[in-house]
């Protein structure tokens, strides 16, 4: 529910001057294509509304973006491309890596697009519902889909949804209504705007109030209190929309967020790491291997992939591969245990 500002912006300091904007009122320009009313080329805003963010044809480019925004996902995606490489693959050019994450995005994909198709179902439910616009060529009232609707329509609302951020103009109240029969008072529930359940106190312009008291149309809806309204926002100008943020809504969890930052720091470690020990090599002019002598029995799991790494670098250029894959888990949970020790 909205309403109009107000027109009066004399005395207003320059830089708080009011913002207006200039409505016609059921002009024929606001009719909807393939209704009786009369038709304009002038451009309106369509009431049409998208929750979702996918399109049939958009489906798997978004989905991919937005798969590979994750830390995670893009890390190991790289670790597969590095094993099509026979020169520094660990597993003989084959991209064992790519069989774990090509089925998590496929699941992935499956609950999205689910997700989304409820979207899209809920979305076209909403858009043709029926609500009741003024004629002006008929002079009545006529039932039109929400999406039809354009700013500076009348419409009619009993004890329903409005479809659009409407301004009240009067009130038909019924007998014994908490209005006390007065023209301009209803009360509105804002919780799909605010989450607030309690009813709010609404009144009409005074100089609307007593427009609609003779209308043909208000004897058919004896007894039951009803409401005229001007539609001043349609669409993504809409206050619901306008607070719901960009028309491709990306909503990413405190988890995914924390979880990317931690991948990311993990991933930075893991390249220094990387680095340092390439560049040492290469200071040192070691041969094409890590000497360990065969008696060390203490020998860890991290030295000998070194060992295996350097011998398969060649020009001398230390690519290691599979210590990228230890040391990832293992700073990634460090960087978890310096969250939580932050947090606290």
């Amino acid at each position: 529910m909205s309403s109009l500002l107000s027109t009066d912006s004399q005395g207003v300091p320059l830089g708080q001057r009011k913002q207006y904007k200039i409505v016609e009122i059921n002009d024929a320009g606001n009719a909807p294509s393939g209704s009786r009313r009369a038709q304009s080329p002038t451009r309106r805003i369509s009431n049409e509304v998208k929750t979702s963010q996918y399109t049939w044809w958009s489906f798997v480019v978004v989905f991919l973006y937005l798969t590979f925004q994750k830390t995670a996902n893009l890390y190991f995606l790289l670790v597969g491309i590095f094993q099509i490489i026979p020169s520094v693959s660990p597993t003989d050019g084959v991209p064992l890596q790519f069989t774990p994450l090509a089925i998590i995005i496929v699941i992935d994909a499956i609950f999205a697009g689910y997700e989304d198709y409820k979207r899209h179902m809920a979305d076209d439910l909403t858009i043709s519902a029926k609500t009741r616009v003024f004629n002006r060529q008929l002079r009545e009232f006529e039932e039109v889909e929400w999406r039809e609707l354009k700013v500076g329509d009348i419409v009619v609302a009993n004890h329903e949804i409005l479809a659009a951020d409407i301004m009240i103009l009067a009130v038909i109240p019924a007998e014994g209504s908490r209005s006390g029969g007065n023209m301009g008072l209803c009360y509105v529930e804002t919780k799909n705007l605010d989450g607030e359940t309690n009813h709010k106190l609404r009144e009409a312009p005074q100089p609307t109030r007593n427009m609609f008291t003779n209308e043909h149309e208000a004897g058919k809806l004896r007894n039951t209190s009803y409401m005229y309204g001007l539609v001043a926002n349609t669409g993504t100008d809409s206050k619901i929309m306008m607070s719901s943020g960009d028309e491709f809504p990306v909503k990413v969890s405190s988890i995914d967020e924390m979880t990317n930052k931690q991948g990311n720091f993990a991933t930075y470690m893991i390249c220094t790491v990387v680095m340092v020990v390439a560049i040492g090599f290469f200071i040192i002019g070691s041969p094409r291997y890590v000497h360990i002598p065969s008696k060390d029995r203490t020998i860890s799991t991290l030295r000998h992939l070194l060992k295996q790494s350097a011998r398969t670098s060649r020009n001398g250029t230390i690519v290691v591969t599979g210590a990228l894959l230890l040391l990832f888990p293992l700073v990634l949970n460090i960087a978890s245990a310096f969250s939580a020790d932050a947090e606290v």
